[in-house]
């Protein structure tokens, strides 16, 4: 039993260095992101030689919508050439795509004469749960309302999944 639980431990360590970045840095006020800067990151750099990479990132709730179906998740927004050397996620992707699908625009499969979309990666069983296969369209709404022309309205993004993940756990 403990050879098991110790493979299943470092089994889990495993899945969450290779998803997060080991540390992060926050803004010491609730909500507030700190504005991305190369001289901030180059600062963060010399703290210590054993820094390897700096990535900055954006992550928030959002609702997928597809028709008539919305689902919640958890967008987290990256520098794909950054990110690469930061996460090690290459290996839990779809066959044959890397983090650089996000710098694209494609049509969506599922729309006739689509436009070009942004990409996204989803998770695998949040892209089956929708009933979505890659190449299909979906919409990104905020959960914070913005103050736009016709009044306080959420941002809708639509955007064409372009691979998924799979951590496997």
């Amino acid at each position: 039993v403990l050879s098991v639980m110790g493979g299943f431990t470092t089994d889990i360590k495993q899945h969450l260095l290779n998803l997060q970045a080991h540390i992060e840095i926050i803004s010491s006020e609730k909500g507030k992101q700190i504005p991305e800067s190369s001289a901030l990151i180059e600062k963060v750099k010399s703290f210590s030689n054993e820094i390897v990479s700096i990535s900055p990132y954006q992550s928030g709730d959002v609702i997928l919508q597809v028709g008539n179906k919305g689902q919640m998740a958890r967008l987290e927004g990256i520098e794909p050439s950054l990110a690469e050397n930061i996460l090690n996620i290459q290996k839990f992707l779809s066959n044959g795509i890397d983090l650089s699908i996000l710098k694209r625009k494609i049509p969506a499969e599922n729309i006739l004469n689509s436009d070009l979309f942004p990409t996204v990666i989803i998770g695998h069983d949040l892209m089956i749960s929708l009933g979505l296969n890659i190449g299909d369209s979906l919409t990104l709404v905020s959960t914070v309302p913005d103050d736009g022309p016709g009044g306080i309205a959420p941002s809708q993004f639509p955007v064409v999944i372009a691979g998924t993940i799979n951590s496997g756990s």
